[in-house]
């Protein structure tokens, strides 16, 4: 379309990209040919950069989106007069249809638009009408510029042909109200025009309604790209709306329609509350405040009872049924609740309900919701909105949490006290929904802190880590240090000390999982019940595992004493075999010693008789025979001797023997403690053997003798 291409140049010289000359030379040269884009042709003379296209294409996409996508109602509003002049002096016929329907630089008399209220004539005018921004029922606002002090402004007129007086006197009471309402977040007025065909003018703010802001915020959410920033920054956005009605209620005037679409959120942040058309004087403002004062022409008819004014999804209970005398600055409390309900949720508290109103309400042009309440010839409108407005009389006040889980519980309170069914059950003022915000807004530190710890919580229960469950509880308990209310922070720490006390449970600590549970927590009591009776059942057991190793420990003692007592008894028995053996084989020596003897001693009692038997026979060998005789004797006294020894030793080797037996036997006694039959037998050793008790027998004596 030619308007897209001759916006894009506007908006280049509107971000200096170009300077007037240089954009009607790229028009001139473009109407020549315009087979290729205008952006084109300016990047092809180096005039802009690709980046700088891409800037400027972004600005005519927002551009278009203000103006319901009207290439030529955007054109209309964004161009200056001098740039109107630079570009009607091309010559094209495309480029001038395009700008046939723009003003001319000169001022626009108001009888040229439209149709006149009453019949006299105006005179002229000091605004230039250039585009209509918006329409209601029976009002439609125009993007105009202020000749006298070159601004563009707002203006607000009535719809011609469809105005009454009553509805001038009207439109003029909405300027008169607002115009006095001066604060930072009500529109200012700059100009009201009485007579003739009345309008005002006030400030223009260039944005988004509030309702645009929060649907694009929830549909980012819904697509994952939730910018955490935006629900803070809408949160401050309410806060500053309280302000203008804590203002506005002090001066004595109620608003009555308040919903996300009439206020307007300004490029640098500032919330501007709009559309005081129905806005009600309360009777009396407060000592400090300035009354509102209305002119003869602001003057209009009382609004009649039963008579219902406002918009359905927004309304308050004693609003809905035209309940006049019921209506007070509280009533604005229920639209404020009904503002942050959308905030929240990005839906009106009543839209399940008012779906189909509104979809009759959205053809082109169709009066608003509040004016079909009030006239109307379609029965299926009436009977929804008399559906609608029985269920916010009767129904339950709607909760954000019902379509949001995610939202912090006391938000949730703050919008059902809000838009509580009773005016004496909501905040009082406006002041007071602030002070509850700011009182949430200092909590959520620690909602957000408890919301990091129930992750450090998940991450405790994968790792099984002791150290990971006492972190998390450290950090459930500050954040209830914090906010000593916290249901959250109270929840978490139960849920921490249940999944501590279940791991210590799996691990059988159950001294230290039963020191983190509570006896006052009915979530715990199960818990509790196992850590108990799994505690009972495990200290039973060490019971009889300590009678039992008593019972073991004096068994291997006695079955050790015996061990060692057999060992010693043993070694001392081979000693004695060794002993006995050392004097059998002595003694087998000593008798072959003897045997030897008795051999000689035959050989020479033989040896004798043979003397004696040659004796006779030997006389001469007498002395010889003699002297063997006597050699023989004394060999034979020798053999005996040694015999006698022999026999001695023998004896002395059994008596050895048996005195060591008898000492091993005593030894024994000592061993089995059997010490009267060790004294008795070392006595009989004494007794017997007393040339052989000595060392041996004296050590074993001491050991059993009795004391002196």
């Amino acid at each position: 379309m030619i308007e897209k291409h001759l916006l894009f140049a506007v908006l280049a010289f509107e971000s200096e990209l170009l300077d007037l000359a240089q954009l009607t030379a790229a028009c001139r040269a473009w109407a020549t040919d315009k087979s290729k884009p205008l952006a084109d042709l300016l990047i092809e003379r180096g005039w802009i950069t690709a980046d700088a296209r891409g800037f400027v294409e972004m600005q005519l996409e927002r551009k278009l989106a203000k103006h319901q996508h009207d290439p030529r109602v955007t054109l209309n509003a964004v161009t200056r007069g001098d740039v109107c002049d630079a570009i009607k002096e091309i010559d094209d016929p495309d480029i001038q249809q395009s700008l046939s329907s723009w003003p001319s630089s000169g001022p626009i008399l108001l009888e040229a638009i439209g149709e006149t209220l009453l019949d006299t004539e105006l005179p002229k005018s000091r605004y230039t009408w250039l585009s209509e921004v918006g329409r209601g029922g029976r009002g439609r606002v125009w993007l105009a510029r202020d000749n006298a002090l070159s601004r563009e402004v707002a203006l607000k007129e009535l719809i011609p042909g469809s105005a009454t007086n009553e509805a001038a006197r009207r439109l003029i009471k909405e300027a008169q109200i607002t115009g006095q309402l001066q604060h930072p977040n009500i529109v200012p007025v700059y100009e009201v025009n009485c007579g003739g065909r009345p309008f005002y003018t006030m400030k223009l703010v260039k944005g988004e309604t509030l309702s645009q802001a929060v649907q694009r915020h929830h549909a980012q959410c819904r697509a994952g790209q939730e910018d955490p920033k935006t629900m803070p920054e809408f949160l401050r956005i309410f806060l500053s709306i309280c302000d203008a009605l804590a203002y506005a209620h002090s001066r004595g005037i109620m608003h009555r329609d308040l919903k996300p679409r009439n206020i307007v959120l300004g490029e640098y942040g500032e919330a501007i509350v709009l559309d005081w058309g129905l806005a009600r004087q309360l009777g009396t403002a407060e000592e400090a405040s300035p009354p509102i004062v209305l002119t003869e022409d602001g003057h209009t008819e009382a609004t009649i009872a039963g008579q219902t004014l406002g918009t359905p999804g927004y309304m308050a209970p004693e609003q809905a049924p035209g309940r006049i005398d019921l209506l007070d600055h509280r009533t604005d409390i229920y639209g404020l609740g009904a503002i942050l309900f959308e905030i929240l949720t990005g839906h009106a508290p009543h839209e399940h309900r008012s779906r189909l109103a509104r979809e009759d309400s959205r053809a082109p042009h169709a009066p608003p919701t509040s004016e079909l309440l009030q006239s109307t010839d379609e029965p299926h409108v009436i009977s929804s909105i008399a559906i609608l407005l029985h269920h916010i009389v009767a129904g339950k006040t709607p909760q954000v949490r019902e379509l949001d889980p995610s939202i912090p519980e006391e938000l949730d309170a703050i919008c059902v006290k809000a838009m509580a069914k009773t005016r004496d059950e909501r905040y009082q003022s406006a002041k007071d929904l602030k002070a509850a915000l700011l009182e949430f807004q200092v909590h959520k530190e620690s909602i957000d802190f408890i919301a990091t710890i129930s992750d450090r919580l998940d991450r405790a229960k994968q790792s099984k880590q002791y150290e990971d469950f006492q972190r998390t509880l450290y950090g459930f308990e500050e954040a209830l240090r914090q906010w000593p209310a916290s249901t959250e922070a109270r929840l978490g720490i139960e849920h921490t000390q249940a999944a501590f006390a279940q791991l210590s449970l799996e691990r059988g600590d159950y001294d230290l999982g039963l020191k983190q549970l509570s006896t006052n927590v009915d979530a715990h009591s199960e818990l509790l019940t196992k850590l108990t009776l799994a505690r009972t059942e495990r200290e039973g057991r060490v019971r009889l595992m300590k009678v039992l190793k008593v019972a073991a420990g004096g068994l291997v003692a006695a079955v050790m004493l015996l061990l060692v007592a057999a060992t010693k008894f043993q070694l001392d028995f081979r000693e004695a075999q060794l002993i006995r053996d050392i004097a059998v084989l002595e003694a087998k020596e000593l008798r072959v010693i003897a045997t030897t003897a008795h051999a000689d001693y035959l050989v020479a009692d033989k040896a004798k008789n043979t003397a004696e038997e040659l004796r006779a026979a030997a006389d001469k060998k007498k002395e010889e025979a003699m002297k063997v005789a006597a050699d023989s004797i004394i060999a034979k006294l020798k053999a005996e001797k040694a015999v006698f020894f022999a026999m001695k030793e023998a004896a002395d080797a059994d008596e050895k023997f048996s005195y060591l037996l008898g000492l091993l036997e005593a030894h024994r006694f000592v061993l089995e403690d059997r010490y009267p039959d060790a004294v008795k037998k070392l006595m009989q050793l004494k007794r017997d053997y007393p040339d052989r008790c000595k060392a041996e027998w004296d050590q074993l004596w001491k050991k059993v003798a009795p004391p002196p």
